[in-house]
């Protein structure tokens, strides 16, 4: 877990190598990876609770957790 509240870069070693998260203004992104696709890089920023991005093939994924901007997509009774 990190915090949002100050910027920072991550280097956080998957499957394939390196990906490098960004934190910068309460957000999170993906800001390079050594997958083929790119797509995570792609996907931009994640700023609600509840978004998620991952990069398959380099096994490493983000989860933006936030009581406050939580959103739901479906309620089920």
């Amino acid at each position: 877990q990190v915090s949002l509240q100050h910027p920072q870069l991550l280097h956080l070693q998957g499957r394939l190598g390196e990906s490098l998260i960004e934190v910068s203004h309460r957000q999170i992104r993906f800001l390079a990876s050594p997958c083929r696709g790119k797509q995570c890089i792609h996907a931009g920023w994640l700023t609600k609770g509840g978004d998620f991005m991952a990069c398959l093939p380099n096994q490493v994924s983000i989860e933006l957790h936030s009581a406050e901007t939580a959103e739901f997509d479906a309620i089920a009774y």
